[in-house]
């Protein structure tokens, strides 16, 4: 304990003057030496000794006995008397700092610091040192004072947090922590930090119990933190004694472990260190449970007939007669009765194949379950005498049959499926008729006969059409015809060169003309209104009007020499007034007018020049087996279905949409009530008739009895039947205002007859008139104010000669047919 101030009182006190006020203790000199202290003692009492002598009688020493009451030694410290003298010292465990006496400053000291620490290699780690200090204010502060690892640790001063990142290596190494306080007063404890290998992770569950004679399968998921393939064993004091089957502990109790408990252990090792889990497992006592004893794999019966089957059970607690059978969960869609005793009966019926059916056997404390599967049976049908007639068609697109015998053990439904090929690949057309080919292709049939519930061999029969008999087809005033050797024959009125003739000022071709160079080689063909189309080996060549974009150009003006629009997997032309559709690779392609969506495009057109680029139609890109366009719309059949758009004024698309109205539908739309059946389609100007089912109907403008009704006062239709009878068409056509079919070489035609088209001068209503024209007529093209056929390589034409159309250079009707050029 250090003294820091000496007060002598050496005093005489004068008259006994009474002194109650203490003399504060002057500032300490804490560094003061002996002799420094003597002096100041002296001066100190010469000071004293002249104020008491002025100020005090001779009896004031008698009231300063005890010099201490004089002095006030402040907070912490205590006055002592040595020597007559008044001394303040700090008390037990406080100091002087300046004028105040503090508690004494002890260090800091680490607490909790373990001599060791581990960490897995390659991976980081961490651990928190922590420190007390008696003087509460020190703020402390942690660090290293040395490391042998050959990796940094780090030590957060403010926090004592310890961080290093082991390497890939088994290693031990020593590091020396520290605290130090304010004072400078530190504490440093040694740790020795070890880099292990990583213990393997066991994440699964053990079980805890079993029953008897029950297989336990654990699942034992163990994985190594560094990667490293781990090997799952059993453990030598497992007392279970299960086997390890890939990672699997599997262990069945006997009998005789029935109330035991056992333990189960099993370790998982990395080839370097091992982690063990263990669980006491508990064996609970059950009952025997039965079993079954007959109970086939499968158990068959034959379509339409009963099945049946005895079960049998056994049970080591019971007798046989004592078990119960009960049906459980079935696959099957027909009944499978289980009785109690065992009696399983089913009816096979609706399907075929197998299913299957749980079956439990119980003895009333315990079961056990199987599974029992059933199959029903079957004889596949087949097919024969598959063949498409006629053998060789007259002209494209006339209809060809498929026809076969069916034939099958069971007397099941025919519910065979019959499938049209062209050039090898599928049409998607199934009906027994198909007409969307050319010359030069190959057609095939195959039918693969089902009865509804197997299918049996697949049968074909294939054509190869060899060259096509000629054919004619119409505009509003020019006629062209494919020839017998392939080539094109034009005449009437030549205005736009639709004729293909040079003179382009409006005179008419009476003598057909042959356009550019397509003498030969000619397969499909068809005209519009001011402008013509064919396909010339292989490729679309359109000549006339580029008006509308109809030549598929940009091209403009009269264009009479063939110009090539598209080439290639071309089956169909379907020509309108002011627009051209095509199917090429069985998708429709349409140009030119789409003023009221007819090439059913969405975009808009202006109405003057039209859309000049062929252009695949939405939704029509697969299936098409044949396209027709009238003078403002079009119809093509898709897989069985039939689509229409375009101007539905007068309900020639067959739909209730824009009925009527000026409104434009260029999306393709089914027919209403025709989305499947349709096997054939054509379009007159402002009508169209379909094939379905079997049964031709007809729809859309009516004025001219053309939908075959003989009431005409409401001219507009959306849907109708034609009242002639048409069992017989063997090709139909429509055309302007009228339609026409053949009958075994005969034609049939109703409609206008305002130019003599029915061969009558009296009626325009004439429904199913037989026309008399000589026998034989192989086809037949209309246009909008006559008719032309096809016999025996003749063109017969008749009805307007406005424009040298059939043939005969006067603007009178021609009632009778003419003969006009020889194919």
């Amino acid at each position: 304990m250090r003294r820091f101030l000496l007060v002598v009182l050496v005093l005489s006190l004068s008259c006994g003057e009474d002194i109650s006020k203490k003399t504060p203790v002057p500032e300490p000199m804490e560094d003061m030496n002996t002799a420094d202290m003597n002096t100041a003692d002296m001066n100190t009492q010469e000071d004293m000794s002249g104020d008491f002598e002025s100020d005090t009688g001779t009896d004031g020493a008698e009231d300063m006995s005890n010099p201490c009451d004089l002095v006030d030694c402040g907070q912490n410290a205590e006055c002592l008397v040595v020597e007559d003298q008044a001394i303040c010292e700090c008390l037990e465990g406080f100091e002087l700092d300046g004028q105040d006496c503090v508690p004494e400053n002890e260090g800091p000291t680490l607490q909790n610091l373990p001599a060791e620490e581990s960490g897995a290699r390659s991976e980081s780690d961490s651990f928190t040192i922590t420190a007390t200090d008696p003087n509460p204010n020190d703020v402390l502060t942690f660090g290293l004072v040395d490391s042998t690892c050959p990796f940094d640790v780090q030590v957060v001063a403010a926090t004592g947090v310890v961080t290093w990142n082991c390497p890939a290596t088994t290693l031990s190494c020593g590091v020396n922590l520290q605290v130090k306080d304010d004072s400078g007063l530190t504490d440093v404890e040694a740790l020795t930090i070890h880099c292990v290998r990583s213990l393997p992770v066991i994440s699964s569950t053990p079980p805890t119990m079993v029953d008897e004679h029950e297989t336990l399968s654990y699942d034992v998921q163990c994985q190594d933190p560094e990667g490293s393939p781990v090997t799952i064993s059993r453990a030598a004091d497992d007392t279970c004694g299960g086997i390890i089957q890939t990672n699997r502990y599997v262990f069945t109790p006997g009998e005789t472990d029935g109330g035991n408990a056992c333990l189960l252990k099993i370790q998982c090792s990395n080839g370097e260190t091992t982690e063990t889990q263990s669980s006491t497992l508990s064996i609970q006592e059950t009952n025997e449970p039965p079993s079954h004893v007959t109970l086939p794999t499968t158990a068959s019966a034959p379509w339409g007939r009963a099945g049946s089957i005895q079960l049998a059970g056994a049970d080591s607690d019971i007798p046989q007669q004592s078990l119960e059978f009960t049906r459980l969960s079935s696959t099957c869609s027909y009944n499978v009765d289980v009785s109690l005793g065992g009696a399983v009966s089913f009816l096979c019926q609706n399907s075929t194949g197998t299913c299957s059916t749980q079956i439990r056997v119980s003895d009333g404390l315990s079961a056990a379950t199987s599974t029992l599967t059933t199959a029903c049976t079957n004889a596949a049908p087949s097919a024969s005498n598959v063949s498409v007639s006629p053998a060789q068609p007259s002209s494209p697109g006339a209809l060809l049959t498929c026809s076969y015998t069916f034939a099958d053990p069971d007397s099941d439904a025919d519910q065979s499926t019959l499938q049209w090929y062209l050039n090898g690949s599928p049409t998607g057309v199934t009906s027994s008729t198909f007409s969307a080919y050319g010359e030069g292709d190959e057609v095939q049939c195959r039918v693969t006969p089902s009865d509804g519930i197997s299918s049996g061999t697949t049968r074909l029969s294939n054509i190869v059409v060899g060259p096509l008999q000629p054919f004619v087809r119409l505009g509003e005033a020019h006629a062209c015809a494919r020839t017998a050797a392939g080539g094109v024959k034009c005449w009437g009125n030549n205005f736009y060169g639709k004729v293909g003739g040079p003179n382009l000022s409006g005179s008419s071709y009476y003598a057909p003309y042959t356009p550019g160079n397509l003498t030969s080689g000619v397969t499909l063909m068809d005209v519009g209104n001011n402008f013509s189309c064919a396909v010339h080996n292989g490729t679309l060549k359109c000549w006339g009007s580029a008006g509308y974009g109809l030549l598929g150009t940009a091209l403009q003006g009269a264009q009479p020499n063939p110009v090539s629009v598209l080439s290639g997997g071309i089956t169909q032309i379907a020509a309108g007034s002011t627009h051209v559709c095509v199917v090429q690779n069985g998708a429709v392609k349409c140009w030119g007018g789409n003023a009221e969506g007819q090439s059913g495009n969405t975009s808009t057109y202006n109405a003057t020049e039209g859309n000049p680029y062929p252009t695949t139609v939405s939704g029509m890109t697969s299936g098409i087996t044949k396209v027709v366009a009238g003078s403002s719309h079009t119809c093509a059949i898709k897989s069985g279905a039939l689509y229409c758009w375009g101007n539905n004024y007068h309900g020639q698309l067959g739909l209730s949409t824009n009925f009527q109205t000026d409104n434009m539908n260029a999306s393709p739309s089914i027919v209403s009530g025709m989305s499947s059946g349709v096997t054939d389609v054509v379009a007159g100007a402002l009508h169209t008739c379909a094939e379905h089912n079997g049964v031709w109907k007809c729809w859309g403008f009516n004025q001219w009895s053309q939908l075959g009704r003989t009431t005409t006062s409401n001219f507009n239709y959306l849907t109708g039947t034609v009242a002639a009878d048409m069992s017989g068409a063997g090709l139909v056509r429509a055309g302007g205002d009228n339609v026409c079919f053949l009958d075994s070489g005969s034609l049939n035609c109703w409609g206008s007859n305002s130019w003599g088209q029915l061969l009558s001068p009296t009626s325009y209503e004439t429904i199913d008139s037989e026309l008399l024209l000589p026998s034989g007529v192989t086809d037949v093209g209309i246009g909008r104010q006559a008719v032309c056929a096809v016999e025996n390589g003749q063109v017969y034409c008749w009805g307007s000669d406005y424009n040298a159309i059939s043939g005969g250079g006067q603007s009178v009707s021609a009632y009778f047919p003419k003969t006009l050029i020889n194919l």
